[in-house]
């Protein structure tokens, strides 16, 4: 079973690859064997190919008598006409290979396959016909690639996160559903607005259990000029940036931060928050709720983590009004949080987005997604408390 609107096959975790292998000679040929092979291996520019699956069955050898008649003597090399022999095959869902060369086996899932344009290494995964001719004689080999995906489904949400989600209503915040949510810590940083005020702003960041990335922004400040100017769009950056990892060191880093480099690392936003007011908000009060999701798009990659390849995504937040200046010397708060992609639904009610609709006109990507959800450590959902005095 083939995934629609691709230009190779996938297939997902477990699924049985099936077909036939069909041969029509008009004359005589001489072939000792009829093999297929499930083969996947790592690729990169200018290096030997890292083999991590090879499984080789035997469609037709002479030692099985000859094509279709049943019988159990050995057969004749010689064929011609019309042959068809079916097969099944499944891919294993772990391997054990070397996390570096020559080094220690290690088990690791099945990742997925893996192939961009200008990307040194690849993740290839082909379904390989041999006929074999025997001593002195030039088999003939065709090849066909194929996609797979890994089953990676995200834990369910909180019990009151399904509640607002059966009913269409909103998430409930970190205070009122402490269990659906991690708290990363406070960070502080005072500047100077519009270049005469003194403000101090401190953030909290938490990340909720479920499958897309809704966030909160929380602002207090007794100066309506500097909350009007954070509460503006592009005062704040929410993204979701993606890492691809290559190298010996790959696998170490799946541990590393955003910024820590290992053998390559190379860095893409895949995805940018949007926020608006919340419902809630009392323009008079000091206090201003923001409510936002990240566009997840639904043709982003899996995550996964494999010697000389990982890819790994995190959220990322920064302050960016303009207009707000941190002394020098002092470093902008920002906060990284590692989120995994994953291929299935959770189980429980799906996500809703909650995106207003004159906003999701203008920005790109599905945000109900089946393929492109996110999980990873139960990090999914955005919040962000500021504090201004």
């Amino acid at each position: 079973m083939s995934r629609a609107n691709t230009p190779i096959p996938v297939f997902l975790q477990g699924e049985t690859i099936c077909g036939t292998v069909e041969l029509a000679l008009e004359k005589t040929e001489h072939i000792q064997a009829v093999t297929i092979e499930l083969r996947a291996e790592c690729l990169t520019v200018g290096e030997e190919p890292i083999p991590f699956v090879n499984q080789e069955e035997t469609l037709w050898s002479t030692s099985m008598g000859n094509p279709g008649s049943g019988s159990s003597t050995s057969g004749s090399p010689k064929l011609k006409g019309q042959y068809v022999w079916p097969y099944s095959l499944t891919l294993p869902e772990t391997v054990k290979i070397p996390t570096v060369p020559n080094g220690p086996v290690s088990e690791y899932a099945l990742p997925p396959s893996f192939s961009e344009r200008a990307s040194p290494s690849y993740l290839e995964y082909k379904i390989v016909v041999t006929l074999r001719r025997g001593r002195l004689r030039v088999d003939n080999v065709l090849a066909t690639s194929f996609g797979y995906l890994p089953r990676i489904r995200p834990p369910p949400a909180s019990s009151l996160r399904q509640l607002s989600y059966e009913e269409n209503g909103v998430a409930p915040p970190p205070k009122v559903d402490p269990e659906g949510w991690h708290d990363f810590g406070v960070k502080s940083v005072s500047g100077t607005v519009f270049d005469s005020r003194q403000v101090e702003v401190a953030s909290t960041l938490s990340v909720a259990r479920g499958t897309s990335i809704p966030f909160t922004i929380t602002l207090n400040c007794s100066d309506k000029q500097a909350l009007d100017l954070f509460s503006a769009r592009g005062s704040l950056s929410v993204k979701l940036v993606r890492s691809l990892i290559i190298g010996v060191k790959a696998t170490e880093g799946s541990k590393a931060g955003p910024n820590q480099r290992t053998d390559t690392v190379f860095t893409t936003d895949v995805g940018e928050g949007v926020y608006w007011p919340a419902e809630d908000n009392v323009p008079s009060s000091e206090s201003r709720r923001l409510d936002g999701e990240i566009s997840v798009k639904t043709d982003l990659k899996p995550s996964f983590v494999f010697p000389n390849m990982t890819l790994k995504y995190h959220v990322s937040f920064a302050l960016t009004a303009p207009g707000f200046i941190i002394p020098e010397g002092v470093e902008t708060p920002t906060y990284s949080c590692e989120v995994e992609v994953a291929t299935i639904m959770p189980l429980g009610p799906a996500p809703r987005s909650k995106i207003p609709a004159a906003i999701q006109q203008g920005e790109s990507g599905n945000y109900d997604v089946s393929i492109g959800m996110l999980t990873g450590a139960n990090q999914r959902f955005l919040h962000q408390h500021h504090t201004m005095g």
